[in-house]
């Protein structure tokens, strides 16, 4: 590239860099007088001989905006305000408009500086993160209202535990006889059935077996008797 194109590539970043630096969001601190930038240009001052100014411009930009002068990515130094990038966009305007820098070295470094001024402009605008965030949080929202609406249709109360029926309890009554205080449950029971039925179903088993063992002891003693004659009148 010759020496007149490099140095219209470099005046086109200054105008460039000028338009990022002036709408740098606020998030961006602001540079104070005695800040690193007011600082490095105090220490390093400018020269009127035309030999000096590429040198002062190369140990200013390094000190400043040098690639190892980084924290988590982003150059350290570029703040905002009269003390900060207003001050480095005046100087370096200055030093192109005297003509006496190696433009392609100076190509480079306003390169990196202008990456990083529109990182910053583009990243750090709260007016950009809010409309981000702001959808997010009301998705979010709706999700949880949806999930609370589901829930309450799936709800049931709980039921009823269902009581247990009380046992009986045994009395006696004024003639010591025991007598039985039935639930509600104990008397259908007795309506299906009675116990005079079922007492009189128990005497007449226990009736039936008591004949059954008096016949087969008078069948036994006719059989001894006869048994009994029979020997006899052999005899």
């Amino acid at each position: 590239m010759s020496v007149s194109s490099a140095r219209t590539t470099v005046e086109d970043q200054l105008k460039h860099l000028k338009a990022l630096v002036s709408s740098l969001p606020s998030s961006v601190p602001s540079a104070t007088e005695d800040g690193r930038i007011a600082t490095v240009f105090n220490n390093i001052p400018e020269s009127e001989d035309p030999d000096d100014q590429w040198p002062v411009f190369n140990r200013r930009m390094d000190a400043l905006f040098g690639e190892d002068l980084r924290e988590n990515g982003r150059l350290l130094n570029v703040k905002r305000g009269p003390f900060g990038m207003d001050m480095v966009v005046q100087y370096a305007a200055n030093a192109v408009r005297a003509g006496n820098l190696l433009w392609e070295p100076t190509k480079i470094k306003l390169d990196r500086l202008l990456t990083e001024v529109r990182y910053l402009s583009e990243h750090t605008n709260p007016k950009t993160k809010l409309t981000l965030t702001i959808p997010a949080l009301k998705r979010r929202t709706s999700a949880v209202e949806e999930e609370d609406e589901d829930t309450d249709l799936d709800y049931a109360p709980p039921k009823r535990p269902r009581p247990e029926p009380k046992s009986p309890t045994d009395v006696f009554n004024s003639q010591g006889e025991e007598e039985t205080e039935h639930t509600n449950l104990g008397e259908r029971l007795q309506v299906k059935h009675p116990p005079g039925v079922v007492a009189h179903k128990a005497k007449t088993t226990a009736k039936g077996k008591g004949v059954t063992k008096t016949n087969m002891k008078k069948a036994v003693g006719k059989d001894s008797a006869t048994v009994k004659r029979k020997t006899g009148s052999g005899d």
